[in-house]
């Protein structure tokens, strides 16, 4: 399991940061060194930055998010449109002290993980792409709609009640039933 695999390398590792890298995805050469230089100079624990997606079918790049990446206690925004993507994060690894990916999820790990982080910790973000997340067939997460929706699912049941009263679960819900919609129809076609 990938959440799993991803916990014991963090156990594992002997560095000050943590980042992550699948086999598919790429980081831009500045893209470390943008990071520690930004880190050191404004004291924050967490930073990502933007990314492009690469279509390896067509070939096409673009950017996700061209607004302005938001910065600092970040939850509601990331509830309203999620844009952290897990190739662009760099993280103290003391937090791994206290918080670690919950390993009963498959796809939606780091969402969670993310999440929770961001109602306790101030995020910085650098808002050029310094990484690209390659799309393709064999992306897990895009085969897997029925176990994104049920992880989403899960998710929202057992956090709408805890965050409820400081945040707008709105859009989240909207995500689910687009999920669900999109489900039908791939069964249909």
């Amino acid at each position: 399991r990938l959440y799993r695999a991803r916990n014991l390398a963090i156990k594992k590792s002997k560095g000050k940061y943590i980042c992550f890298l699948d086999t598919d995805d790429f980081w831009n050469k500045k893209k470390l060194s943008s990071q520690i230089n930004l880190i050191k100079r404004k004291n924050y624990n967490i930073i990502y930055t933007n990314f492009t997606i690469k279509n390896e079918n067509t070939e096409k790049c673009y950017l996700p998010y061209k607004k302005k990446l938001p910065e600092g206690f970040i939850t509601q925004d990331l509830l309203n449109q999620y844009c952290i993507g897990i190739l662009t994060i760099m993280i103290d690894k003391k937090i791994f002290k206290k918080y670690k990916f919950n390993e009963r999820y498959d796809v939606i790990g780091d969402f969670d993980l993310f999440l929770k982080l961001s109602t306790r910790h101030e995020i910085c973000a650098i808002q050029k792409p310094l990484a690209t997340f390659r799309v393709h067939s064999k992306n897990f997460s895009s085969r897997n709609l029925g176990l994104y929706l049920e992880e989403l699912n899960f998710w929202f049941k057992k956090n709408r009640f805890k965050l409820y009263n400081d945040f707008n679960f709105k859009q989240i819900r909207i995500n689910i039933l687009k999920l669900k919609t999109k489900k039908i129809i791939k069964k249909l076609f």
